[in-house]
């Protein structure tokens, strides 16, 4: 059943792909996520397919939560925040992680030509892991993307190579428990992330 006429697009603000990589600048730094730390001319307009209506990042692919903030909410669809606010890396997640379900699609994996691939809204935390770091889970099933340095969720690189992790999950549940499968699953997320 073809769902694509219940949802809605939005447009906000998001970093293609990184501030460093887009602007050729070595030297931004972070400076405890000040909005004067990158320039206004490193944030892309884009539009966010498939929300749900609600007027949250709720959609087709993605579910966006913050662990430390309040959540994106639009009443008209527009979500324009810059990286000083959480919301920001909110937007993010929701848009690189449904640009990869969306270029996954385009392989074929639809569900309709082809088993689909993370076919279901797949959950994503913002800030939830209080280091660098971030990660898959399992159980349950979503993305965990950390603080610390510059925030994970600010580099759509790091996004689409977790959720690289939750393609292979969704293939063959369990997916790189093994040191050769750890590769495997590391060396594949950064291909999707590049790739996409």
């Amino acid at each position: 059943m073809d769902l694509s006429g219940c949802y809605r697009t939005g447009t906000g603000l998001v970093f293609k792909v990184n501030p460093v990589q887009s602007s050729g600048n070595e030297s931004l730094v972070d400076d405890r996520d000040s909005a004067t730390a990158v320039p206004q001319s490193e944030y892309a307009p884009v539009l966010l397919r498939n929300l749900d209506g609600s007027g949250y990042l709720r959609g087709r692919w993605v579910t966006v939560e913050s662990a430390t903030g309040t959540p994106a909410y639009s009443a008209n669809g527009v979500y324009n925040y810059n990286r000083h606010q959480d919301q920001f890396e909110q937007v993010m997640a929701y848009f690189w992680v449904n640009q990869a379900q969306e270029y996954l699609q385009s392989l074929g994996f639809d569900g309709v030509h082809m088993k689909g691939i993370v076919h279901e809204s797949f959950d994503v935390k913002i800030d939830q892991y209080g280091g660098d770091n971030s990660y898959q889970t399992d159980k349950p099933y979503r993305i965990r993307l950390g603080k610390g340095g510059v925030d994970d969720a600010e580099d759509a690189e790091v996004i689409v190579h977790e959720y690289g992790h939750a393609v292979h999950a969704s293939q063959v549940p369990g997916f790189g428990a093994s040191e050769e499968a750890g590769s495997i699953g590391e060396s594949f997320g950064d291909y999707l992330a590049v790739t996409v």
